[in-house]
């Protein structure tokens, strides 16, 4: 079932983010995964994120790869091992 719900918050860093936006919102959630058509982890995109990219300038319609951050601190669901990517 975590399978299932991780897959309505990953994203492909071409989705506009508009469309990352009305989802975020629609599902009351503040964060998103952004990975490959390998379902690699490319980076992830908050709702902060996202509003300071559009407070610079980003057209809303722009992809997510334009306001993804790729530094970020992960762990496994058994938190047997971590790491960062920075």
């Amino acid at each position: 079932m975590l399978k299932k719900e991780l897959d309505t918050y990953k994203y492909s860093p071409d989705t506009p983010l508009k469309n990352v936006i009305h989802d975020l919102y629609k599902n009351k959630v503040d964060i998103c995964l952004v990975v490959n058509q390998e379902n690699v982890l490319l980076g992830i995109l908050t709702l902060s994120d996202i509003k300071a990219a559009i407070m610079s300038g980003v057209d809303p319609s722009s992809p997510v790869k334009t306001a993804m951050n790729t530094e970020y601190v992960w762990a496994d669901a058994e938190n047997t091992k971590c790491g960062h990517a920075f």
